[in-house]
């Protein structure tokens, strides 16, 4: 037998020892309870280093099962896995989350009952998530909340991305084949997996189903808390440095998070959330923080009209071009010239986006979280954004803001500020800025 000096399982699982170690003397020192699956137990809360831990953990856990299980078996449950997105849809849809009762338990009978589903469909959805963690059977045919469930449960912005990802998006990626070989073909009537399977782009189905726009404000609103750090943009630019008191606009803003962010962090800023949805704005009106609500307002605009704010500070756009075509893009920048033409000169244009990792320049494990909304991208549109590649964003931006109609507004480089938490910030302006990054 050879020896385990080298063996490259026993190096990862002494990682994930030592990671694990690392995290519970985290815990320990910050005097936080060891998380459970528990319906109340608390997510870690932590810093940098304690998130830097965590990523180690992940690619070394999850490599060593990799290598333990064996591609077959890998596969075996990989190839399966959509079946469980279809019990988290089955769930959403009927509602179960909200029908179990937090602190307390509840029949399958009586589960069925007030989700208005049959009882065994209703055991067959439940008992599959439950396998999860997702869910607990705590006697037979009694379920209670575990720290999962309790989470949609409790929070209506989570519940509404679950949502969206498994119900329209899901049923997007499922055409993701039949889109590209039409459009190899050039027989594609349809811009992207999205047009191709709900007959329409995604900002029209989403205007002409606004219940579901709704949902998807809301998800979007619950995709920056969980993993879309503002950091890139709070940090990578000197918004100190805008002169007080200074207006900033939050194009294409949705319900607001990002700004009410900003504005709680930068005592003499103003914030303008705009942003095409009514209910989206309605949304971060509902959720405004008394201590900030003097600072933070709410304007409806289509970002692809001219910009009609021009006593502003800055401009910021965040997570807002991703979902275009570039064509479109150019279309939605080059609407802010004529504002940024009667700004001061300098006011700066900040976009904020995903940045693709080089390689090897980040873990698998944050790499494939970058690349998966990467590839998510094609279920909405069908161009490669040049956004996810910052010399070609600025390529695009220096060729929208040097080309206005008058074209008298000569055009800072665009510069690349900061990179944090898989995003990037480009500042750019209409002439050079006294306001560096």
């Amino acid at each position: 037998m050879g020896s385990t000096n080298h063996s490259n399982l026993l190096r990862l699982a002494q990682t994930v020892q030592q990671a694990t170690e690392t995290i519970v003397k985290h815990l320990q020192y910050t005097k936080q309870q060891e998380p459970s699956f528990d319906q109340d137990s608390k997510a870690i809360q932590g810093d940098a280093d304690t998130h830097s831990v965590r990523i180690q953990l992940n690619d070394a856990a999850q490599d060593l099962l990799r290598l333990v299980n064996g591609p077959a078996n890998e596969y075996r449950s990989f190839f399966m896995s959509h079946y469980t997105l279809a019990a988290y849809q089955v769930a959403l849809h009927f509602k179960i989350f909200r029908h179990v009762p937090l602190g307390g338990k509840i029949s399958i009978a009586d589960l069925a009952s007030k989700a208005g589903i049959d009882k065994d469909r209703c055991r067959r959805v439940i008992k599959h998530l439950a396998t999860q963690r997702v869910f607990e059977e705590v006697e037979p045919d009694i379920f209670t909340h575990t720290a999962s469930s309790a989470l949609i449960a409790r929070d209506s912005d989570m519940e509404a991305i679950l949502w969206m990802q498994f119900d329209e998006m899901f049923k997007a990626a499922s055409d993701s084949a039949k889109f590209v070989q039409n459009d190899l073909n050039g027989s594609a009537e349809a811009d992207s997996p999205f047009c191709t399977r709900h007959g329409k782009p995604p900002y029209q189905f989403y205007a002409e189903n606004p219940e579901k726009g709704l949902n998807f404000a809301k998800a979007m609103a619950a995709l920056t808390q969980m993993d879309r750090s503002i950091s890139a943009l709070r940090d990578g630019f000197q918004w100190g440095k805008l002169e007080a008191p200074g207006k900033v606009v939050d194009v294409g803003g949705a319900s607001g998070r990002v700004s009410m962010d900003l504005a709680a962090v930068f005592p003499d800023l103003t914030f303008v959330v705009q942003d095409v949805s009514i209910e989206a704005l309605n949304d971060g009106k509902a959720k405004l923080p008394s201590e900030i609500a003097d600072r933070v307002s709410f304007m409806q605009h289509d970002f692809f009209k001219d910009q009609p704010i021009t006593d502003v500070s800055a401009f910021f756009m965040r997570q807002c071009l991703h979902n275009w075509r570039d064509e479109d893009c150019i279309k939605i920048l080059r609407a802010l010239v004529p504002a940024l033409e009667k700004c001061k000169p300098g006011t700066p244009l900040l976009i904020n986006e995903e940045v693709l990792p080089e390689l090897n320049e980040v873990s698998k494990y944050q790499e494939h979280l970058s690349r998966q909304l990467f590839f998510k991208m094609q279920f909405n549109i069908n161009t490669i954004l040049a956004i996810f590649v910052i010399a070609s964003v600025a390529a695009a931006q220096q060729q929208c803001i040097e080309t206005p109609a008058n074209n008298q507004c000569p055009t800072s480089h665009p510069k690349f500020c900061a990179v944090a938490s898989g995003t990037g910030v480009i500042h750019t302006a209409c002439c050079q800025s006294n306001v560096q990054c």
